[in-house]
């Protein structure tokens, strides 16, 4: 689940009401659901992590330095970062993946919407990605076209 809530938009909500509410939803739902909650707004993001501590969090990048935006995510308690694609190329993309195992974070990469994409970052060892076209991407990395 991603909140949008960066200052700038339209509708940005500097008291990060939307983080209060998605972490009492959740909690009323008492652990049922499997969710990673994002954000490229630290703060918001870091609201949700001190409202709902056992719920999973990652910081979005977008222009940041992933690297730099791995130590920023640790230092914050979060489990992952969500960097986007066209900033992990090959000279960051190995490091950035064996830096966040030792540390034990996920790294989930957006937007990929390209099969040779997606091989790169298994091979790389990226956790996940995300996707316009979640069909393309069913039956694995060996299946797709």
């Amino acid at each position: 689940v991603e909140i949008k809530n960066l200052p700038g938009d339209a509708d940005w909500d500097p008291g990060d009401r939307a983080a209060e509410l998605l972490a009492e939803l959740l909690d009323v739902r008492g652990g049922s659901d499997d969710v990673i909650v994002s954000s490229r707004n630290l703060a918001t993001i870091d609201r949700v992590r001190s409202l709902a501590p056992a719920v999973a969090t990652g910081l979005v990048t977008r222009g940041a330095d992933p690297l730099e935006a791995l130590v920023t995510a640790e230092a914050h308690g979060h489990a992952a970062l969500h960097p986007v694609i066209w900033s992990v190329g090959a000279p960051v993309l190995g490091a950035l993946t064996q830096r966040a195992r030792e540390r034990g974070l996920r790294v989930n990469v957006w937007t990929v919407n390209d099969p040779d994409e997606l091989r790169r970052l298994e091979v790389a060892g990226v956790d996940a990605v995300i996707t316009d076209v979640p069909d393309l991407y069913r039956f694995g990395v060996a299946d797709a076209p």
